[in-house]
């Protein structure tokens, strides 16, 4: 699994580097997350996702997020759809605010109205703003080589891009 994160991230330097823009992310592994450091049965880690905070030139600055924020950080992940390579994702979008408080009036991406939402895959059509979907919408379709993209809200700064290898169900 790991094998597969490290091949994604080496496809977005290597946009990164091709483009040259800014790509950076803020965690790899955290040891007993689910997604960054799940410690398996036989002690090895799996770890199968990466915050990333700034890509395409694009930081995420989401905490109280402005509406060129809002830009920015719809702009990050047009360049991010646009840089992965095959294969099955989940994106987590940046939200207001972050951790335990939510900001409902200020969503932009997915709503959270309860913190239960955070983190859930939400269906595309929940998306807020008009203006991103039909951008995502569109950058989605010029995708196809990236199956089963769901989208879901996360915290309020970086994006979360989670990598499934071929036989994960979930």
């Amino acid at each position: 699994m790991l094998a597969d994160l490290l091949y994604t991230i080496d496809a977005l330097v290597q946009y990164a580097r091709k483009t040259d823009t800014k790509f950076a992310f803020l965690s790899l592994i955290r040891l007993g997350s689910d997604n960054h450091g799940m410690i398996q049965a036989d002690g090895s880690v799996l770890c199968r996702a990466v915050d990333i905070n700034i890509f395409g030139n694009q930081e995420v600055l989401f905490k109280a997020p402005t509406e060129a924020n809002k830009q920015a950080a719809l702009n990050g992940m047009l360049a991010l759809i646009a840089a992965l390579p095959a294969g099955r994702y989940s994106i987590g979008t940046p939200r207001p605010v972050g951790g335990k408080n939510i900001d409902p009036s200020n969503d932009f991406f997915l709503p959270v109205t309860d913190l239960a939402q955070n983190g859930r895959s939400q269906d595309f059509e929940n998306m807020v703003s008009q203006m991103a979907k039909d951008e995502l919408r569109e950058a989605l379709k010029s995708q196809p080589t990236c199956r089963d993209k769901q989208l879901n809200p996360r915290c309020c700064r970086p994006y979360t891009l989670k990598v499934f290898d071929k036989t994960d169900k979930k």
